[in-house]
């Protein structure tokens, strides 16, 4: 290897740079592995009840469009239209509550990894206030 100024010249012809100076933060080992172990849980699944919730709504539409505009020559057709109406609505509504209390019963989420960093970064700017004052 030869110096070049701040650069490293490697036999394979590869420049390694030199690491700017900047600020940083001493992060204290459990706090990383607190942030990876966070990182490693999110688990970003499709819920299948969100579209199942709103297939089944979308099917009451065509429903209701029939029972409203539609004069049955039999009671019992109108009956299993307003069954049908009523099973999807509820299957929909249903299923989109499921979905949203999957969603809050999820262990791990971006937002408790982001206020973690926050928290880091609060001791710091702490000190950094004090220093320049």
């Amino acid at each position: 290897m030869s110096d070049n100024g701040n650069n490293f010249s490697v036999s394979q012809e590869y420049e390694l740079m030199s690491h700017q100076k900047g600020k940083a933060y001493p992060i204290a080992i459990s706090e990383w592995k607190f942030i990876k172990d966070k990182l490693g849980e999110i688990d970003i699944n499709v819920n299948i009840f969100n579209k199942i919730g709103f297939l089944f709504l979308g099917a009451c539409v065509p429903c209701l469009i029939t029972l409203l505009g539609t004069e049955f020559q039999d009671i019992r057709y109108q009956y299993l239209v307003i069954a049908l109406f009523g099973i999807f609505l509820v299957g929909g509504l249903l299923s989109l509550y499921f979905s949203q209390e999957k969603h809050k019963s999820e262990t791990s989420k971006p937002i408790d990894i982001l206020n973690q960093m926050k928290l880091i970064e609060s001791r710091f700017e702490s000190s950094d206030k004090e220093a320049n004052a």
